[in-house]
């Protein structure tokens, strides 16, 4: 997962008024195309779908408001800054995509900024990934910040490109302390005495994390709300079918509000949901949450016959290697 994981979408509005195309021009070679198709995305909607030929060549245009866009061969997906006037070329080699991807034209020193960092942005988690010290992560996110403000400050970009792309950088920022912190906590917690809960069950009573001593318990954080959640139930009741008759239980914690709890049991109910079920007494808030540093759903983590961890953040039921995984942990 890179910093530039989820693609943050700014619009500005035009800063002067110069004759000048009310359109951007978009044209280019892609050798070893992945489709017939480009699309440019603001936030999940389609502005545009540009057809590429089978030689790989293509050429439209589009009016938009200034700022940063998705573009997408419908396998990889990289950042654009797009604005009217601008007439740039882009090429690229779909099987090495991040590393050919170069622009050309008006436009093109400000998108090949983009394909640069999003190389260095892959090299920054690389580096980070074994990395253990807030305190050292904090300095080398400093560094690079640092390096990247400079650049785009000095760079003699388009001055709505470095409005943009700064407000992105701190975005960024935060969010990569937030994740670093999180994988911090998750590593920490492995081969550990779990966190413990008491709970409300579907059925009004209490449930215990310790009332399953002696077995492994697979904990699944969940939302009545939460369409990723909802999506990996079937997986879920498979594998609970699968491994019925092993040292393992199936519990889904739910985050939903004291406030809906209603709604809760209902959807159990409407869904047939098996296994434990259990609410979380203050949601997001609650401590069993934070104790694993939940800040995102579904999360999945499985807690071994004597209550330590064996994994904060486990394979979804949906994922290939869910399966192999649990079968070597109970056979």
């Amino acid at each position: 997962m890179t910093i530039r994981n989820i693609i943050t979408l700014f619009l500005f509005a035009p800063s002067f008024c110069f004759a000048q195309k009310d359109y951007v021009r978009i044209s280019g070679k892609i050798e070893n195309r992945n489709s017939d198709t480009l699309m440019i995305f603001s936030n999940v909607k389609v502005l545009k779908t540009i057809l590429v030929d089978k030689n790989g060549s293509f050429s439209d245009t589009l009016n938009v408001q200034e700022g940063l866009y998705a573009l997408s061969d419908n396998v990889e997906m990289t950042t654009v800054f797009l604005k009217n006037g601008r007439d740039f070329q882009m090429n690229v080699d779909a099987k090495k995509f991040d590393e050919t991807l170069h622009y050309e034209g008006i436009g093109g020193k400000e998108n090949n900024y983009l394909a640069k960092h999003l190389l260095l942005d892959e090299q920054f988690d690389e580096k980070t990934e074994m990395l253990e010290d807030e305190s050292g992560f904090a300095a080398l996110l400093k560094t690079k910040e640092g390096e990247q403000m400079q650049e785009l400050t000095n760079g003699g970009f388009d001055p709505d490109f470095v409005k943009a792309e700064k407000e992105m950088l701190m975005r960024n920022a935060q969010g990569a302390k937030a994740s670093f912190a999180k994988k911090v906590a998750i590593k920490r917690l492995k081969n550990s005495q779990s966190p413990l809960f008491s709970y409300e069950n579907v059925d009004g009573g209490v449930t215990k994390l310790e009332d399953f001593k002696g077995k492994f318990v697979f904990i699944d954080i969940w939302a009545t709300w939460c369409a990723p959640c909802i999506a990996e139930i079937p997986h879920l009741k498979k594998a609970e079918e699968r491994y019925k008759e092993k040292q393992i239980v199936f519990l889904s914690l739910s985050v939903d509000y004291q406030k809906n709890k209603d709604k809760w049991k209902k959807f159990i109910a409407d869904k047939n949901l098996t296994g434990v079920q259990v609410l979380a007494d203050q949601a997001w808030q609650s401590q069993f949450i934070k104790d694993y540093a939940v800040t995102s759903i579904p999360r999945f983590i499985i807690i071994d016959p004597e209550g330590k961890v064996v994994d904060a953040d486990a394979a979804r039921p949906s994922s290939p290697n869910f399966i192999e995984n649990l079968d070597k942990l109970l056979n």
